[in-house]
């Protein structure tokens, strides 16, 4: 349900950027004069801000509807909402009379009032709850999904858990799992034997993937009723209890990179 929510705001609030930004990028000079309007920058930067907003704005706004940068665009995003906020309330109490120039760049189109206000403030709010939940969640980049050879997906009988960022990464996670509560064929080995093993059958590039995976299956015997840690769907360990499990939670929590979304 959770996730769904996140999907959701992210979308919304990615949907909001964009089209905040697409008018304003077509008419920049419009734009300006309602950023002129309200009389906070000096005249040097009106004119670069009229340029650099609008795109920053789409750029957010394809960021959130397509998942990547999760954590830095949500805390961009609150960012820009907020002194958005802080100028429209400023301006209000000054009393002027002018537009909010949020959805258009027309200088007198969406007038500044209390409701345009609260309509932020809604928008402030997703963008706090996707950052929050991204925090929490252990926040990257985001990247993974698209360059999965410089960041590593680990996951525990096929459900996401968290990311090891290179292959010096990978070894350190796997000894750390061996010394902690690490068994192969049902018996103990030493990390230094895990790390040779990992060696032996890491895919040296893409083609050799897929042999590498399959050699590294018939290696490690998986008993009934284990579980199965894998690195980029590669298979490196059972384990057999949910003690192990909240182990190897521990160590992604704190010790290596976690995923921002499951």
């Amino acid at each position: 349900m959770h996730r769904f929510l996140r999907i959701g705001a992210r979308i919304v609030l990615g949907g909001v950027f964009f089209y905040a930004g697409f008018d304003k990028v077509l008419h920049p000079a419009a734009f300006a004069e309602a950023v002129y309007n309200y009389q906070i920058l000096p005249d040097f930067l009106v004119n670069l801000t009229a340029v650099i907003l609008p795109w920053l704005e789409l750029t957010l706004g394809v960021l959130l509807i397509s998942g990547i940068w999760i954590l830095g665009s949500a805390a961009l995003g609150t960012l820009l909402l907020a002194i958005f906020m802080g100028a429209m309330v400023f301006n209000l109490a000054r009393g002027l009379d002018i537009d909010c120039g949020c959805f258009s760049s027309s200088a007198s189109g969406d007038p500044l009032t209390l409701r345009t206000i609260l309509r932020d403030a809604v928008f402030l709010l997703t963008a706090v709850y996707l950052l929050i939940a991204a925090v929490t969640a252990g926040g990257t980049l985001g990247l993974h999904h698209y360059w999965r050879s410089f960041i590593f997906v680990v996951y525990l009988n096929d459900q996401e858990v968290g990311l090891v960022r290179d292959a010096g990464e990978i070894e350190r996670f796997i000894a750390d799992l061996m010394e902690r509560c690490g068994s192969l064929y049902g018996m103990k080995v030493e990390p230094e034997q895990q790390i040779a093993l990992l060696r032996e059958y890491r895919p040296g590039c893409e083609e050799d993937a897929v042999k590498a995976k399959e050699a590294l299956r018939e290696k490690i015997t998986l008993v009934t009723g284990a579980y199965m840690v894998t690195v980029d769907a590669v298979p490196v360990l059972p384990v057999a209890s949910e003690e192990d499990i909240a182990t190897i939670i521990g160590l992604l929590s704190s010790a290596y990179v976690r995923t921002a979304e499951h």
